[in-house]
């Protein structure tokens, strides 16, 4: 018999948990959690005020909310380079989706950010229509964060199109930061 495997996703990232799946007479045991009655439809399963299971249409609801404006970790960028004057990838948009940056969290500074300005953006070459450039000198160290909010009025990510950070004055000496990109996809 061929192993059964129950993946959870997480279409930002790929498969998040991969559980086995034992059958042993028409009862699927998952990761120590018995369940019966599991078949292409609904029919069958019983409402109850606990339930586990829903119906296609609260399916349906449901994956209509997690399609909705729900905030959400889109990309986590290490050890970027605030010495360089390379615009530096740090998200592209998913084919046939849009994606509407919210913030971006700056962290993990390697050392204190005294000179560098940094801004960012889809559009080349100036990297600025989500966020603009500014300096960040409350980044003293690694122990330190700071949550940038997408400029009023930042530009929509397209499809295919990569949001890039840009070092308008470098630091001076090696330095790097890692960057965490939040927001949403329509």
């Amino acid at each position: 018999m061929a192993n059964k495997y129950l993946i959870i996703n997480d279409d930002t990232v790929g498969p998040a948990i991969l559980l086995p799946v034992q059958v042993s007479g028409g009862v699927y045991v998952i990761g120590g959690i018995s369940v019966s009655g599991l078949g292409l439809t609904t029919a069958g399963v019983n409402d109850a005020l606990n339930k586990r299971f829903v119906t296609d249409a609260e399916l349906t609801a449901l994956q209509n909310l997690t399609n909705s404006a729900l905030e959400t970790l889109l990309a986590q960028v290490a050890n970027v380079d605030l010495n360089s004057a390379t615009p530096q990838d740090l998200y592209t948009v998913p084919a046939a989706k849009t994606a509407i940056i919210t913030k971006i969290v700056v962290r993990n500074a390697s050392i204190n950010l005294t000179t560098v300005s940094f801004s960012l953006g889809f559009n080349d070459p100036d990297y600025n229509n989500v966020i603009a450039d500014a300096t960040h000198t409350e980044l003293t160290g690694a122990t330190l964060y700071t949550v940038l909010s997408a400029k009023a009025g930042a530009t929509v990510g397209n499809a295919a199109e990569v949001l890039r950070l840009l070092n308008n004055i470098l630091q001076g000496v090696a330095a790097t930061c890692n960057v965490e990109v939040y927001g949403y996809l329509v």
